[in-house]
């Protein structure tokens, strides 16, 4: 279902766009949460689905539990994000997905503060929430990757640098 969630937004949001840039806006977003809540429900889930012009929201109730989606000026941290997790001040996000039955949890977002900055606060904040670091992968002062693990679950945090700032992608899930 996952594979096929993500075909579908990803083709309906394509049509979607040209048909807002085109003027046919309220009709056309209407219609594409339509096809795609009808889509995500044929496995018998329930499915709510939100487009706007700068990205979408969705929650999805279904065979891989309750999972939440935004892309976009919808993403923020999700409302049952760990606790023990930290996240970054400042971190403007693009894309949050949560599925608190199956322990996924993913933040992607971009920040003003400098590449090491980052990362200290990462490494710090971390080790101060009891994870255990079990990999970390330093490519210059461009990327750096950090595997920890934690009470049966593994936290992956990338901090990339570019000339906009900082980029952090932070996924979680449960090791069963």
């Amino acid at each position: 279902m996952k594979m096929q969630w993500w075909s579908s937004c990803v083709s309906v949001a394509v049509v979607t766009s040209v048909l807002f840039v085109s003027g046919c806006g309220k009709i056309a977003k209407k219609a594409a949460e339509q096809a795609i809540e009808s889509e995500l429900e044929k496995d018998g889930g329930t499915a709510d689905f939100d487009l706007t012009e700068d990205g979408f929201s969705a929650e999805v109730d279904g065979v891989d539990g309750k999972a939440q989606y935004a892309i976009g000026a919808s993403a923020k941290v999700p409302a049952d994000w760990p606790s023990d997790i930290p996240v970054f001040d400042g971190l403007k996000l693009n894309m949050s997905h949560a599925n608190k039955d199956q322990g996924t949890f993913v933040i992607q977002g971009n920040s003003t503060a400098g590449f090491q900055e980052v990362i200290d606060f990462y490494a710090a904040a971390a080790a101060k929430e009891g994870w255990k670091e079990e990999s970390v992968s330093k490519q210059g002062d461009s990327m750096w990757i950090q595997g920890l693990s934690k009470d049966g679950r593994m936290l992956t945090i990338m901090v990339a640098a570019s000339d906009e700032g900082t980029s952090v992608t932070q996924t979680t899930n449960s090791n069963d």
